[in-house]
């Protein structure tokens, strides 16, 4: 009996290597794995489930557990191919921490995949700031494909901000400007229709802003204040000179109004200081100012200069339109006034320029537009006979920027440049006579008179309309001699002395007889 053990022991031996020769060669299969996707995510993300590797287990069923929990759709048979893909959704109820995805074979064998349910969890870009701050809120583990609502607590109660939908796996980000709000901490809160909640803390700093930036000795400044403490008295500082007090809303902001005190030109602090020892502070620019009284006229007008913030004893230009008109110097407090005569300009706007070499301010004085009335022609009369040297009168036109006139005179209606036999410009007075022989004018017919019109130019540029155009000729221009006129006047008397005498002694001769 041993002997034959023996013997089919070394049938066994020497058979098997024969055999495996008979026998083809099987190849070697890829173990079974699965992947996730994603591998992490809240409550509502959908997960896929990717499996390659199961050919041996083709036609077989397999089951897929989350967390132990069998999922809706499984079992599943595998394809010959040994892939597959199978999805689920982490479901509301999964608590946060890392779990298990497996799947089993129908021989007790399975794989397993771990997959990571976030928690809800809140963060802020900025933890704090200003009233009006951007912040933005980032969170994450919240429900996939849900809403969440955004709150911001002031007040003792929350204030919806806003809501925003989170994406695939229950991620979101929003931003909000902070509310008005008083000093101090305060709650940021998010929550999903699950009740997954989180939080976070923004500290509110006090702040305030001035309009405007920079401002002369006795312009007017607001000064708003935010995040102060609620129903609190405010004291406002420039420099160390209190200029207001306040107070604030329950919310801590505050509205205060006042003038740039008597300081020196240059850079100064405003500062604001509740009765917590919450305060805030920003720089300001105190710039030279000057005013100008009246604004606008007419020429000849005397302007008042005044101006403040000026470096003392340093002496101050002032121009128009780049002509100097006046010069000051400032007293110790900076401050100066000084009047100049408005020039002859035209109408419209003209700038005041008020300059130490340093510091420089501006104002705009309105020269008056308004045209002067149109003159009424007196003589020559209307198709009158003249004189070569023709004596011109208009009544006068009145302005308060003073007054010259313009005379044409043609030998044509339209006043054409080559009709025009004289033209005066810059006539002070409502008259002009010809004196000059070169300007006598030639004889004419009443049928080929002269024209002759006038207009009014006041010291601002500003014209009349021309006059009515009226018309006059002028007789033969003969004229005698003065030697000759002097001969014939002497003439004149020698004849009537002579005649004189002759009827005196014929008078006589006639009562003798």
């Amino acid at each position: 009996m041993k002997a034959g053990r023996v013997v089919g022991i070394l049938a066994l031996v020497l058979g098997l290597p024969l055999l495996s020769w008979l026998i083809p060669a099987s190849p070697a299969l890829a173990l079974p794995e699965i992947d996730l996707t994603p591998s992490s995510g809240a409550v509502g993300t959908v997960v896929t489930v990717s499996g390659s590797g199961f050919e041996s287990f083709a036609g077989t069923d397999i089951h897929i557990y989350f967390d132990g929990e069998e999922i809706v759709g499984s079992p599943i048979t595998v394809p010959t191919s040994g892939t597959f893909e199978e999805t689920f959704e982490v479901p509301d109820d999964a608590d946060p921490g890392t779990v298990s995805v497996r799947v089993s074979t129908v021989i007790g064998g399975e794989v397993r995949k771990s997959f990571v349910i976030e928690r809800s969890e809140i963060d802020l870009d900025s933890d704090g700031g200003v009233v009006g701050t951007i912040v933005t809120v980032i969170g994450h583990g919240f429900y996939a494909g849900g809403t969440v609502d955004i709150y911001y607590s002031r007040d003792g109660s929350r204030v919806k901000v806003g809501d925003q939908e989170t994406d695939a796996t229950g991620e979101f980000s929003f931003a909000f400007p902070v509310p008005d709000s008083v000093a101090g901490d305060h709650e940021v809160r998010v929550e999903d229709v699950l009740d997954n909640t989180d939080t976070a803390d923004f500290e509110v700093l006090p702040t305030i802003t001035v309009a405007p930036l920079t401002a002369a000795i006795g312009d007017e400044l607001t000064v708003t204040g935010t995040g102060f403490a609620g129903n609190s008295e405010v004291s406002v500082y420039f420099g160390n000179i209190m200029m207001a007090t306040e107070d604030t809303n329950k919310y801590g902001s505050f509205e205060a109004v006042f003038r740039v005190p008597n300081l020196e030109s240059g850079d100064q602090s405003i500062e604001a200081e509740d009765d917590d020892d919450n305060r805030a502070a920003l720089a300001f620019t105190i710039t030279v100012g000057a005013q100008i009284k009246p604004a606008q006229g007419f020429v000849g007008v005397p302007v008042i200069v005044s101006g403040v913030g000026f470096q003392s004893g340093r002496i101050v230009s002032i121009t128009y339109d780049n002509e100097e008109v006046a010069t000051a110097v400032p007293g110790d407090s900076g401050d100066f006034s000084v009047t100049f005569v408005v020039p002859p300009s035209a109408g419209g706007n003209h700038t005041v320029t008020i300059s130490d070499g340093i510091s420089t301010a501006t104002d705009i004085f309105m020269m008056e537009s308004v045209a002067p009335e149109v003159p009424q022609l007196l003589l020559p009369e209307e198709d009158s006979k003249s004189p070569a040297a023709v004596e011109f009168d208009w009544e006068d036109v009145e302005d308060d920027s003073g007054v010259s006139y313009v005379l044409q005179v043609a030998t044509k209606g339209n006043f054409a440049a080559s009709a025009l036999v004289l033209e005066k410009v810059d006539l002070e007075d409502s008259e002009y006579d010809i004196t000059e022989e070169a300007e006598e004018l030639g004889p004419n017919s009443k049928e080929s008179p002269y024209y002759w019109r006038v207009k009014a130019v006041d010291g601002a540029a500003n014209e009349s309309d021309w006059s009515e155009v009226g018309s006059f000729y002028v007789g033969s221009s003969f004229t005698i001699p003065e030697t000759a006129r002097k001969v014939l006047i002497g003439v004149a008397i020698f004849g009537a002395g002579f005649f004189g005498f002759w009827l005196g002694r014929r008078t006589a001769y006639a009562r003798r007889t």
